[in-house]
């Protein structure tokens, strides 16, 4: 992670192995198995609105799911979205 980013964006690795764990080690949008090095945290809510990196706001995606989601303009929001399919 860059170090200017703020440290409400910093996911500690306990979190992110927790949240992948209940995922099942899958990605939350395609479904393809993940690991801690090939997976990204993503928060459901933006931080720009609101949102806080805490477990309730957080998936695991992985790297083209996690491009995707940020190529789009604006920005889509987790709840906008279904396990494996774009739109």
């Amino acid at each position: 992670m860059s170090s200017n980013r703020s440290k409400k964006h910093r996911f500690s690795k306990s979190l992110k192995r927790k949240v992948l764990r209940l995922q099942g080690n899958l990605c939350f949008y395609c479904g393809s198995e993940l690991n801690m090095t090939n997976a990204d945290p993503h928060h459901k809510i933006p931080v720009s609105l609101g949102g806080l990196t805490v477990q309730e706001n957080l998936v695991i995606v992985c790297r083209d799911c996690h491009n995707k989601i940020h190529s789009e303009e604006p920005p889509l929001i987790l709840e906008q979205k279904k396990w494996g399919i774009f739109y």
